[in-house]
């Protein structure tokens, strides 16, 4: 083996380990990063996004996308809080038995370590996968939960009070886009009234008043 042999040989390694420490890098960012792009965010419990409370008031600083959403959609899990990885066993549900690209929520709140957490979920530039016919202009919240059987804490409406009112800011979404997930059978024409439509889907639950909560938004 020859002189020039033996160093295009140790060239052709060193440029393949850079390159292989390139995408681990490169890997390891795209984990981190947020609904925006921003690696900012703080990640706990396999890999779940979790925005910090405060910086809920500061959410423009995370909100990286021209795309123009109209309305809300408010969803429950249906499921118990579990107060551990929820928001992680959704994305999973979604992706891996459903065949989604991605969560289909953009936003959760649930419960973890005895402590209520705004989870982050679909990328906000592009369209969701929570309501149908509402996918391209809503975006999606879920609250982890189910309140069929009983109604969501104070705390965690006050902490989609304040999520809702800081999405409205930057984006002049009304309050009467602010929707149940029941209420979008209506104007679909599978329901003609509010009972007709909870016997089909009750989403957010029998016991969350989707009136009562558009009301915190006019205070």
């Amino acid at each position: 083996m020859n002189i020039l042999t033996v160093v295009l040989k140790f060239l052709k390694n060193l440029f393949s380990n850079e390159k292989t420490k390139e995408t681990k890098s490169v890997s390891k960012n795209a984990d981190a990063k947020n609904i925006t792009g921003d690696t900012k965010m703080e990640t706990k419990n396999e890999g779940i996004q979790i925005l910090p409370i405060l910086e809920i008031y500061n959410l423009r600083k995370y909100w990286n996308t021209e795309r123009q959403w109209e309305g809300i959609v408010v969803h429950h899990s249906q499921t118990k809080d579990l107060q551990t990885v929820d928001w992680t066993e959704i994305f999973k549900y979604h992706t891996e038995v459903n065949g989604w690209q991605d969560i289909g929520y953009n936003f959760g709140i649930e419960k973890q370590d005895n402590q209520y957490v705004f989870c982050i979920g679909r990328s906000l530039n592009i369209a969701g996968a929570h309501t149908k016919g509402y996918n391209s202009s809503h975006l999606g919240i879920c609250l982890v939960g189910n309140y069929d059987v009983a109604p969501p804490s104070e705390e965690q409406l006050i902490m989609l009070t304040d999520l809702v009112i800081q999405i409205q800011h930057l984006t002049g979404i009304k309050n009467e886009a602010i929707l149940g997930h029941w209420e979008t059978y209506i104007p679909r024409g599978l329901a003609k009234n509010q009972k007709e439509a909870q016997a089909i889907k009750s989403c957010p639950g029998l016991m969350f008043s989707v009136e009562e909560f558009r009301k915190r938004l006019e205070v």
